[in-house]
């Protein structure tokens, strides 16, 4: 059977040689064939690209999700180390207050007690409630040791501002109350203490205050007075020779003064003097805990 068979002829307008072309049914078949599975194959090409593109974009999703688990593990696993850390550190600061105290921080205690030892799993969750503890009773440490920073601050403000030390050294020759006055010989109220000492022996300040007076009195000859806190003053009288001025801080132990026996005097000796709101007390109440080194 012969192959049916299809020409294509062209002529030119310049009437130039004309082109003939034979085109077979097998050959246009072959063209049909390979059109058609271009289209397929396109088209199959096109789905897959799709199909991968959106896999790949699922892949890119899990992948992004496991990456943010992981830094999120990571940070709770730092955070982790970190508290542990705080921990740690703010209870070694309670055991050396206690040991440089040598008191009992039992009252700063609260009824929690102990977190005793935290384990950690991989499930972030769990993680996260047991950091979320940790966190809580760190807190709580840190609350106790601020506490115990303040108590100790202001029994450190307490004692520095306490005359507790004598503020020379020598021997009590007239205590205080009633007493015969040695100049007067009249009974009288002696408001404070007489400490004999060396002249020019040195007058210390057995405590941290302001000087409000420093001068000469009525009797007192050149006396100093101390303003310390708690409605707290002091007197030193009878001196030699002051060494400080009106408004001048003063720490416990500085040189205030020397011994002299100037003013009411019978011989060198300090009158010493403590009063508390202005009301004279005994100054031994302070000083009887030191009265041994004197």
């Amino acid at each position: 059977m012969n192959e049916k068979k299809y020409y294509i002829i062209i002529t030119p307008e310049d009437h130039s040689k004309v082109k003939q072309y034979v085109i077979s049914t097998s050959f246009i078949r072959k063209i049909i064939t390979a059109f058609f599975s271009f289209i397929l194959l396109l088209s199959f090409g096109l789905f897959h690209y799709f199909y991968m593109s959106k896999n790949v974009s699922r892949y890119k999703s899990a992948l992004l999700k496991a990456q943010e688990k992981i830094r999120e593990n990571d940070r709770l696993h730092f955070d982790e180390e970190k508290l542990s850390e705080k921990y740690d550190y703010l209870n070694m600061v309670v055991k050396n207050m206690e040991n440089c105290a040598g008191d009992s921080l039992d009252e700063f205690n609260d009824s929690t007690g102990g977190i005793g030892g935290f384990s950690f799993d991989n499930s972030i969750s769990n993680k996260k409630e047991l950091l979320k503890k940790l966190k809580s009773e760190a807190e709580k440490v840190e609350k106790k040791v601020s506490n115990i920073r303040d108590y100790y601050f202001e029994k450190s403000l307490l004692l520095s501002s306490l005359p507790d030390i004598f503020p020379v050294k020598g021997y009590i020759s007239s205590g205080f109350g009633r007493r015969i006055d040695p100049i007067t010989g009249k009974y009288e109220f002696h408001k404070g203490i007489d400490i004999s000492a060396p002249y020019g022996s040195k007058i210390i300040a057995p405590a941290d205050g302001i000087v409000v007076f420093a001068g000469v009195q009525s009797g007192y000859g050149y006396s100093v007075v101390l303003s310390h806190k708690y409605g707290i003053t002091t007197r030193y009288a009878h001196m030699s020779r002051i060494n400080v001025k009106r408004g001048q801080r003063v720490l416990k132990g500085d040189v205030i003064g020397f011994i002299g026996s100037t003013g009411h005097s019978t011989g060198p000796h300090l009158h010493f003097e403590i009063r508390i709101n202005n009301k004279p007390i005994n100054p031994l109440k302070f000083l009887a805990k030191n009265i041994t080194r004197y």
